[in-house]
């Protein structure tokens, strides 16, 4: 599906804000952003589970997640797309090709 040229903009603006991807040039990170995916979750929905394969990285840019090891929550993450504050997580187990 071809990305709109407003939400490939968009998209490329949330990139910036994730670090690990700063040593990519801006052509580079549009033509990451047309790869991306935009998917949606329900409040209380899992997005990823502990110690199952790591093949997708994510990046928020509106909502909250809890990051919950062994059954307690060790971390958590909020992104603003009003405030222009993306968060990313499950970039790990993809770096590494390890389980989460």
């Amino acid at each position: 599906m071809k990305v709109s040229d407003n939400k490939l903009k968009e998209y490329v603006k949330y990139l910036k804000d994730v670090s690990i991807l700063d040593p990519l040039l801006e052509t580079e990170k549009k033509d990451l952003a047309k790869a991306l995916v935009e998917m949606h979750f329900t409040q209380g929905e899992m997005v990823i589970q502990q110690n199952e394969p790591g093949n997708t990285f994510y990046i928020m840019y509106e909502g909250s997640v809890d990051i919950i090891k062994d059954n307690e929550i060790v971390s958590s993450l909020e992104a603003s797309a009003k405030q222009g504050q993306a968060q990313f997580f499950g970039e790990k187990a993809l770096l590494e090709n390890e389980n989460r």
